[in-house]
């Protein structure tokens, strides 16, 4: 009897220890056979990182952007092109917003193909890898603020699965989609329409001048207003370059209900974008 308790006992402390493991054992061998698809599939292999991250990010510290000096961004610019979309913090980098800079790992190319590796962004700046010439810290010509201080890379180019970004004046790279999703810290690729669609209730153009509201997506649409200076545009639908909007002149949203001005409404239709980005934004910093 004693015996048979004992064999029982041992059978359920296995069989529990089993239960236990048995996640981190298919976690790994998970992640195993996602790395065997990376290197053989259609994601482009990459070389090691370089050593001594640490160090490499502390230097690093020292001589490039903080992701929180906005004004050296191109969104500071009135008319600075912005591309197709962003790369934006995702995933498990959303606890790291704010310096998800210095710890992103991410392999870069030269160009769309698996030809020409161009090295690693690591701590804020470029580590170039044997035989590619050497280049300066990242700054903010390739970024946006696209949050309460917070930035994003600008998408320049769109080939297959392959992104284009800015990492300094005259320096640009390619990074895969695959490596976006398993790099330490995870970006996403968001195009502008779907960015401007989350924050579609406070809009304005980004340049300032007046723009024509037409009644329909078409430049030779019938006029139903001008835009001036001081203006809130809301969302309310996106067809190509064309976006459908309710426009308040003058726009109050910062007045707090003081003053009785009641704005004048108007609905129709904006050209938003251009080949060099939107032009239209929307207020970062609130009021």
């Amino acid at each position: 009897m004693v015996e048979m308790t004992a064999r029982g006992i041992s059978a359920i402390l296995i069989g529990a220890l089993i239960v236990l493991l048995t996640p981190f054992i298919n976690g790994g061998l998970a992640e195993a056979r996602a790395q065997v698809q990376v290197e053989a599939g259609a994601c482009p292999a990459r070389a090691a990182p370089p050593a001594a991250l640490a160090a490499i990010v502390q230097q690093s510290k020292l001589r490039t952007l903080r992701p929180y000096s906005i004004s050296q961004t191109v969104a500071h610019y009135y008319d600075a092109p912005l591309g197709l979309g962003i790369l934006e913090v995702g995933g498990n980098g959303r606890d790291h917003a704010y310096d998800w800079m210095f710890k992103l790992e991410l392999p870069l190319w030269g160009g769309p193909d698996r030809a020409r590796p161009l090295g690693w962004l690591i701590g804020g700046a470029l580590h170039t890898a044997p035989g590619a010439p050497s280049a300066p810290a990242l700054t903010g010509a390739g970024m946006v603020e696209t949050g309460y201080e917070l930035t994003s890379f600008i998408v320049w180019e769109i080939e297959k699965d392959w992104f284009k970004i800015k990492l300094a004046k005259g320096l640009s790279a390619w990074t895969h989609r695959c490596h976006l999703r398993a790099a330490k810290i995870q970006l996403d690729y968001v195009s502008w329409p779907t960015f401007l669609r989350r924050h579609g209730d406070w809009l304005h153009f980004r340049k300032p001048l007046t723009h024509m509201l037409r009644a329909a997506a078409d430049i030779k649409s019938r006029r139903v207003t001008t835009i001036g200076l001081n203006h809130k545009l809301v969302l309310l639908d996106i067809d190509g370059d064309w976006m459908k909007v309710e426009v308040e002149q003058p726009d109050i949203t910062c007045m707090g209900g003081r003053g009785g001005v009641q704005p004048l409404r108007h609905i129709g239709w904006v050209k938003w974008r251009d080949d060099i980005g939107p032009w239209v934004y929307f207020y970062t910093r609130g009021c």
